[in-house]
This record gives C-alpha cells, sequence and structure tokens, in this order.
C-alpha cells in the first residue's frame, strides 16, 4: 500500500475500479422531468482518486486526491466524449482548462480529469491548493448556484474577479472568453459553482474551467442559461444590446470585446472541425457552434 507521510491508498486492480465506475448512479430519478438541469440530473457519477503512473489509486483516511473520473452515461449518450470534445477545443483555443483524457477499465469508457488543485511534494506527496468557486467566494448557498434561483449572475462574477484576484484585468478577459465559449458550444449549465477562485503562492487567480459540456445536444435538459447574458434567458434570445451589457459588467470596451469575440468565433468554427476525429459525435456540437459563432460575426460595433 503506497504511503507517503501520513497519505495512505490502496492499488485498485482494472476489475475493481470498473465495479466501482460501474456502481455509480447511471439512471437517476429527474431524467426526463422537463427543463431539468444537467448537474441536478446526477447524470455524471464522479470517482475521485489518486494516480501514481498508470496506477489507479484510492486514497483512505482522508488522503489527497489527483484525478477525478467520470464514467459513461446511459441517460446521456456520449457525454463523455462531449465533455472530452469542448474541453480539447478549449484547450486549442488558449483557454485554460483542467486536463482531460479517455480512458477505460474494462468495459466502462470514462472522462479522466487532472485536478488543478494538487501540487506535488518534493518527497513525492501530494499536496492540496486552496479554492473556492464562485458560490463559496460570494457566500452563496450551493444549492442556489443558478442565477434564476438566487445564485449569482455574470456581473456579480466580473466585480468578484476584479475584487479579488490579484491580477484582474487578464482575469477578467478570462472570464469573458469562458463566458464567449460557453455560448459557442451550447453549454447551457455554466452555473456559479463551475467557476473558481484558486489561491497559490500568496496570490489568487481565476482557476482554469472544468465542466465544459454541451447541453444544448440533450433536449430534456433545460435551455435556459444557467447566467444570463443580458437580460436573455436562453441563447436564442440573446441580442446585441444583450452582449453590450455583458461588455459593460465586464468593463470592457465594445470594440474590443467584439474583435475579441470575432477572434474566438473564427478560430472556434476551424479548431472543431480539426478536432472532430478525436470524438465522433462532435459533428453535433460543430453544427451548434457554426451557429452561434455567425450570430456573433454579425455583431458590429454600430449595432
Amino acid at each position: 500500500m503506497p504511503q507517503t507521510g501520513l497519505a495512505r491508498y490502496r492499488k485498485l486492480e482494472v476489475t475493481e475500479l470498473e465495479g466501482k465506475l460501474r456502481s455509480l448512479p447511471q439512471a437517476p430519478l429527474l431524467v426526463g422531468e422537463e427543463g431539468v438541469r444537467l448537474s441536478l440530473a446526477g447524470a455524471q457519477g464522479k470517482a475521485v482518486l489518486a494516480m501514481r503512473g498508470a496506477d489507479f489509486l484510492l486514497p483512505m483516511d482522508g488522503s489527497p486526491s489527483t484525478h477525478i473520473l467520470k464514467p459513461a452515461s446511459g441517460s446521456f449518450p456520449d457525454l463523455v466524449e462531449n465533455e472530452f470534445f469542448c474541453m480539447r477545443l478549449a484547450d486549442a483555443l488558449g483557454i485554460k482548462v483542467a486536463r482531460v483524457e479517455l480512458g477505460e477499465a474494462g468495459a466502462i469508457g470514462f472522462l479522466q480529469i487532472t485536478r488543478y488543485d494538487r501540487q506535488e511534494a518534493d518527497d513525492g506527496s501530494w499536496e492540496r491548493i486552496h479554492q473556492e468557486d464562485f458560490c463559496q467566494a460570494l457566500g452563496i448557498a450551493p444549492e442556489l448556484k443558478y442565477q434564476e434561483e438566487g445564485g449569482p449572475g455574470l456581473n456579480d462574477c466580473f466585480d468578484l474577479v476584479r475584487q479579488r484576484c490579484d491580477a484582474p484585468a487578464p482575469d477578467v478577459l478570462r472570464l469573458f472568453d469562458a463566458v464567449v465559449l460557453n455560448f459557442l458550444i451550447g453549454n447551457n449549465d455554466a452555473h456559479g459553482k463551475n467557476f473558481s477562485l484558486i489561491h497559490e503562492k500568496g496570490q489568487t487567480r481565476l482557476a482554469p474551467l472544468y465542466d465544459l459540456v454541451s447541453t444544448e445536444l440533450y433536449p430534456e435538459l433545460s435551455a435556459n442559461m444557467a447566467m444570463r447574458i443580458g437580460r436573455a434567458k436562453t441563447a436564442n434570445e440573446v441580442t446585441s444590446k444583450d452582449w453590450r451589457a455583458l461588455f459593460q459588467g465586464a468593463g470592457l470596451g465594445p470594440a474590443m470585446a467584439i474583435r475579441r469575440m470575432h477572434k474566438m468565433a473564427n478560430d472556434a468554427r476551424l479548431r472543431s472541425s480539426q478536432l472532430i476525429k478525436t470524438a465522433p459525435m462532435a459533428s453535433e456540437v460543430l453544427q451548434i457552434i457554426s451557429s452561434r459563432a455567425a450570430a456573433i460575426l454579425a455583431l458590429r460595433v454600430g449595432n
């Protein structure tokens, strides 16, 4: 049993890992209810484990995990490939995201996510890096993570970054890019707990993105955006006036913001076409990206 200091782990054989992943919730009762949220549906059971080389380890006695595993969901086909593609696309666009890989344990496929809030010490042990999601940072109860239920809106998020981050200007731009990316891929579930601040070496910054999924692919999920753009509840309702409200909340000039959006829209179309081979189902996401990119490219400073 691997041990470092007080940390304790037990190695998991592939068959045991497969059993543990198979036992995670796969058919939540909420699925099928109109407008259910992905996070509330419990569609993705998560296993927190540690990895040393190619070995999966079960943390014991509160020892730090290093990876999160999300197995394939029977309720939402291709969800693993969906998130893998969206995360890889964000990375290809130069947006900081958690590292993701596809893996298998027997017959169970999974998304393997490297935790960015861990670091390896000189003695080989793993240490936790303090982070807090936006709901925690704003003192909002986690069950109120959606704006329509009393959770934070985008203006609250930009204000938080300006007030708490040591380098607010680049982090505001990173948050703005995240909003545009979620619009492009059709991620309506980007709520207050899906953004975090990370505290490291005496500095506070916006954490890498995670949980990037095109929820628009699943008609049984809510079409309402977790955080509105301007006054728009759904992506299809977003107008130039709503984008301008976002620019104002982010403290960005319209000309600069639109140039940045145009570049991301063009880059997203190109990069997503190149990444199709990594996830065959991504052709459906590409259709959403193409439509949303066209809407962004129609924006002009004067309209």
